[in-house]
């Protein structure tokens, strides 16, 4: 398995600041919009579990045979008693839509470049609302198209 990149997670900021980066790096590899949400999401749902169970730890990226996997990894700091993950913690493993055109040591590379001064949480919330009205909208059209397609056939009412 091929290590991308490993993102400390401490406190909250760095939850944003790890979705980001796997928005970033889903981008990287080509993902559709959707699918680069849904790796966001998925890096901020893991980093949420660390924070929640470890109250630190490292959201690790790799690649193994064109295939991306987002982990949970808890920090050891010498004392027994501190909290562990859970065995049941969450992973994000997901194909890549095609096959990697880097080599092995360009995209470690390249993922370390991504914006190295840090997160910006204003630009992620941004895009992340972006992401929540483009959702709602295919939700209402879908919606509609339903009701349209249930119109002809009324569900009998007791009345």
């Amino acid at each position: 398995m091929l290590s991308l990149v490993t993102l400390s997670i401490r406190r909250r900021r760095d939850a944003l600041f790890a979705r980001q980066r796997a928005r970033q790096i889903a981008g990287l590899f080509h993902f559709e919009l959707q699918d680069q949400a849904f790796i966001a999401a998925g890096t901020f749902a893991i980093a949420s579990q660390i924070l929640r169970h470890a109250q630190s730890g490292a959201i690790c990226i790799a690649l193994d045979n064109d295939v991306l996997h987002i982990f949970p990894r808890a920090s050891v700091k010498g004392r027994a008693t501190s909290p562990q993950l859970p065995e049941n913690s969450w992973r994000l493993v997901k194909a890549l839509p095609a096959a990697a055109d880097y080599a092995a040591e360009d995209l470690v590379w390249l993922c370390k470049q991504l914006n190295e001064e840090g997160s910006r949480v204003f630009e992620e919330i941004e895009r992340q609302n972006q992401e929540m009205l483009v959702l709602l909208h295919a939700l209402q059209v879908a919606n509609s198209r339903l009701a349209g397609d249930l119109g002809d056939q009324r569900i009998p009412s007791a009345a």
